[in-house]
C-alpha cells in the first residue's frame, strides 16, 4: 500500500470514529494543506488535526515531527495544528495527541505493547486513546 492510500485509510478511520462519537468532521478541499481534518464538538468548538498512519515496530508506534519534501527532511510547523491523530493498522486504534505533547520534540514513541521493564521515559499509547483527553488538555493551555 502506498503512502497516499495509507493516508486515506487513516483519514476514513478517523472520520468514522469521530462521527460515531458525535463529533462533526470537515475535510479541506485541497490536499496541499497540513490540516487533514477539522473537528467540531457539540458546541462547534473546532480543532485542526493531521492524520498519521503508523505501524507497530517492536511494540511501539514512532512518530516523527518532520516530513520529506523533494528529498529533504523538513520540520512540520506544529503551530498550524491542534492535534495529531495517529492510526495504527496493527491494532486498528486511533491515538489523539495534543500538539502541546509534540512541541520541541523530533520524535515520539508510543508504547502499545507494555515493556518488560517500565521506566519514566516510556509513554504508553493508551493515554491517547480518547479524543476528550486531547481536547481538554489543549483547552487548558495558555493561548
Amino acid at each position: 500500500m502506498n503512502t497516499n492510500k495509507k493516508g486515506d485509510v487513516g483519514l476514513v478511520k478517523s472520520m468514522m470514529e469521530l462521527t460515531t462519537n458525535n463529533y462533526f468532521v470537515f475535510t479541506p478541499i485541497s490536499d496541499t494543506t497540513c490540516v487533514d481534518l477539522v473537528i467540531g464538538n457539540s458546541e462547534m468548538e473546532l480543532k485542526r488535526a493531521q492524520i498519521k498512519y503508523c505501524s507497530l515496530v517492536n511494540g511501539r508506534v514512532e512518530i516523527f515531527m518532520s516530513t520529506v519534501i523533494n528529498g529533504k527532511r523538513v520540520a512540520i510547523d506544529l503551530s498550524k495544528l491542534d492535534m495529531w491523530i495517529i492510526y495504527c493498522p496493527d491494532n486498528d486504534k486511533l491515538y489523539y495527541i495534543p500538539i502541546s505533547d509534540l512541541v520541541g520534540k523530533k520524535s515520539m514513541k508510543l508504547r502499545v505493547v507494555p515493556p518488560k521493564v517500565m521506566s519514566k521515559q516510556v509513554t504508553m499509547a493508551d493515554i491517547y486513546e480518547s479524543i476528550e483527553n486531547a481536547w481538554v488538555r489543549d483547552l487548558l493551555l495558555p493561548q
